[in-house]
């Protein structure tokens, strides 16, 4: 159970706003080919929610999965910049 009413009010908008992508994908994840074991094991979704979402980003209101994004910027100075066209 999380309190969202006593963090600030920024803060429990994002605590919420994570919350509620959180559980969208655990009920979407009911509709992929992914035995039962794995849909309601609540500490592989939890560590397959944050795979998904810590390489992904957003542009446009939609999410886009970028999986080897990450690995790019893992000097101290930016060197890449991400782009992509409408091809994907």
């Amino acid at each position: 159970y999380a309190c969202f009413e006593c963090l600030p009010p920024y803060a429990g908008w994002l605590a919420m706003k994570e919350r509620v992508r959180s559980v969208n994908f655990q009920k979407a994840i009911r509709y992929t080919p992914i035995s039962e074991d794995i849909q309601t094991d609540v500490e592989i979704l939890k560590w397959a929610y944050n795979v998904a979402v810590t390489r992904s980003f957003e542009r446009n209101g939609e999410l886009f999965l970028a999986p080897m994004a990450d690995m790019f910027n893992h000097g101290t100075e930016t060197e890449v910049e991400l782009t992509y066209d409408e091809g994907g």
